[in-house]
């Protein structure tokens, strides 16, 4: 059986300008509406029934791009409570890639320290202190303040 992680993994650096209009579709390949993709997906996934492959995957990764949606594994983030040795609570957050502690410093401050796996995961770690960018690359325009998730 293949899955979605089985295909290339695009490039998840921002992008520039230049970038953006090169994997643009071109004029002999207009966008597809989500409705048109979805169909084009059912109607591959009916006509590979029972031999679904790389190939299968492939064809569902071109519909999806010719949306002008990009394919990016989402990862599982979870969270727990830690104590220090003392009894301070630790609040651990973590996803492949990165993971943070938030704590309580002794002078009442709260410290938020962020680990990454590797140079790549911290090249394309954002953070945001009130909404504000204060790390990392500015994020894509498909998640302006009001596409990304607030807290409630």
């Amino acid at each position: 059986m293949v899955c979605l992680s089985d295909l290339p993994i695009p490039s998840p650096r921002p992008a520039s300008p230049a970038d953006e209009a090169s994997a643009a579709p071109n004029a002999s390949e207009p966008r597809l509406s989500d409705v048109q993709a979805i169909e084009a997906i059912y109607q591959r996934l009916l006509a590979d029934h029972g031999n679904w492959g790389a190939d299968t995957l492939q064809a569902i990764g071109d519909v999806i791009t010719l949306t002008g949606r990009c394919i990016v594994d989402v990862e599982t983030i979870g969270a727990e409570m830690l104590e220090t040795s003392a009894g301070w609570p630790i609040a651990r957050v973590y996803a492949d890639q990165v993971t943070g502690y938030v704590f309580q410093a002794l002078d009442g401050g709260i410290v938020v320290e962020v680990y990454t796996r590797d140079q790549d995961s911290a090249d394309r770690l954002r953070i945001f202190i009130d909404g504000r960018p204060v790390y990392g690359a500015p994020l894509p325009a498909s998640m302006a303040a009001a596409g990304r998730p607030q807290p409630r």
